[in-house]
């Protein structure tokens, strides 16, 4: 799996899921910040993404 991580993080290889456009919120410091995410082999999680003042939270199982 490290090898096809490091393929989709240069581009090499698609990711499952591309996120553009977007802000990343740090829930331990509280920063936010603008951000693409590209999403590889997802484990059971949620994202919640805020763009625009739109909220879009949806579930990667």
């Amino acid at each position: 799996m490290n090898k096809d991580l490091i393929q989709v993080s240069l581009g090499e290889s698609p990711a499952d899921l591309y996120i553009e456009g977007g802000k990343v919120i740090n829930v331990f410091s509280g920063e936010i910040y603008e951000a693409n995410v590209a999403v590889f082999r997802p484990l059971k999680t949620q994202f919640t993404i805020y763009s625009n003042s739109d909220i879009l939270i949806f579930r990667v199982v």
